[in-house]
């Protein structure tokens, strides 16, 4: 066992080009990176346990000479290795402490390293100032030229963009007018963004080639999630709009598409809310479906009496479950400008009423599954939990910040993206406890 945990070690300190030449289809993402910490994190505990002896007797054959240490070196050496078990748990415990910290402060820095990308999240621009349509400036690389202070030549690209709220649906299928914001790109923008894409039509080979096109061509558009029917909404507007079934989409490994039977809630709620559509909004139907809320949670414990295979089997096994549903809880949307002019930015826009908003539902399933193994005096448990079991979309937090004019009204139509809590992805874990 300290062999092998010798060699979970040193394979997973090797680049990780190491691992992909042994598993072609492996991919460094986050979750493996937190997988081989922890395999880094038992492969040493198994050494240090299985060879204690060796670095305990090597410690008091070097430190033992000092006449002064002798005593507490043989002590010290013997209580390890008399309880290796207990010694690798507790090494094993401070061990996986340690790791988190080490995990959280370098996932930290990473996000915030992430955040100076300008390719990817400016889209390769440093600078982006806003004017108002009252006092538009038609040409900026001008307006520059003249502007005191700044210095045009070190400026490389100069690009502009413009906004005007639409209505807009899926033509073709009778679909519902929906308020939708347009943004018109300029020649030089779309020759200069580094924008990616999540997904391209068939037909064009790179995110590039897609700016280019909508560059050249007068009929075609990027648009997001927001506009087509996307995780979800997409039971309503399957149903509703494109009138294809809510069980599959192909949004997802265009061509060939991706089932949704393990999408929790969603194609029930899409195909329960259809009379609702013909009432309310998509946003309202979706609110009225999970206005419901319960937290239920149960143990499952069989005994069976007797002796033999099937209650040996069936004993000492104990199964767990918490099921939590919350509808969205409301929130106030706050204006971007000091409306009354009290020195204090907590006004709401124009018409919006207290606490109009609304977060997204709160959904989570969590099993917990232990087996008991009874030996006397120590009773070993092998357990495994699941958080999140089937990965469903958590939002706890939102930006309610929106922009209005000098009136107070809103500029743009209310879309709250998430700040925090998405998504709370699923998570699995193991482990043992001994009672002794």
């Amino acid at each position: 066992m300290g062999r092998l945990g010798g060699i979970i070690v040193v394979v997973w300190l090797l680049p990780f080009r190491v691992i992909e030449a042994m598993v072609p289809d492996a991919r460094m993402d986050f979750s493996m990176w937190v997988v081989g910490g922890l395999l880094v994190v038992v492969g040493a505990t198994w050494t240090v346990i299985y060879n204690a002896d060796l670095l305990l007797g090597g410690m008091t054959a070097t430190l033992g000479r000092i006449r002064a240490l002798t005593g507490v070196l043989r002590i010290s050496a013997a209580y390890p290795l008399k309880t290796r078990l207990r010694t690798g748990m507790t090494l094993a415990m401070f061990t996986l402490v340690v790791f988190t910290l080490v995990v959280g402060t370098t996932t930290t820095s990473a996000f915030l390293s992430a955040f100076s990308h300008v390719d990817q999240f400016s889209g390769g621009f440093d600078v982006r100032a806003g004017t108002s349509s009252a006092s538009p400036i038609d040409n900026m690389a001008a307006a520059l030229r003249k502007a005191p202070g700044v210095d045009a030549s070190k400026v490389t690209v100069v690009a502009s963009q413009s906004y005007v709220p639409v209505d807009v649906r899926q033509a073709g299928v009778g679909a519902k007018f929906v308020a939708y914001p347009l943004r018109g790109l300029d020649d030089s923008y779309l020759r200069n963004t580094t924008y990616q894409l999540a997904g391209r039509a068939s037909g064009y080979s790179s995110d590039r080639a897609v700016w280019d096109a909508v560059r050249t061509g007068s009929r075609l558009a990027v648009v997001d999630a927001n506009i087509v029917p996307h995780r979800r909404n997409w039971s309503f507007g399957s149903v509703t709009e494109l009138h294809q079934s809510p069980w599959h989409t192909t949004y997802l490994h265009h061509p060939y598409g991706s089932t949704l039977i393990g999408q929790t809630l969603n194609p029930f709620n899409g195909l329960a809310g259809i009379a609702l559509l013909k009432v309310f909004s998509l946003v309202q139907t979706y609110n009225i479906m999970v206005i419901f809320s319960f937290v239920m949670s149960g143990l499952i414990q069989p005994k069976v009496s007797g002796s033999g295979t099937w209650p040996a089997i069936t004993n000492y096994n104990q199964l767990g479950f918490i099921v939590q549903a919350n509808s969205g809880l409301p929130f106030n949307i706050r204006a971007n400008r000091d409306l009354n002019l009290d020195g204090v930015q907590d006004d709401r826009p124009i018409g919006i009423g207290r606490n109009a908003g609304r977060l997204g539902r709160y959904v989570t399933f969590d099993l917990r599954y232990v087996r008991f193994i009874p030996l006397g005096r120590v009773r070993p448990e092998l357990f495994v939990e699941g958080k999140n079991i089937f990965n469903d979309v958590n939002v706890s937090g939102v930006n309610r910040v929106v922009a209005v004019d000098a009136a107070g009204n809103p500029t743009a139509p209310l879309v709250f993206p998430g700040t925090s809590g998405y998504p709370l992805q699923r998570s699995l874990q193991a482990g043992v406890k001994v009672s002794f």
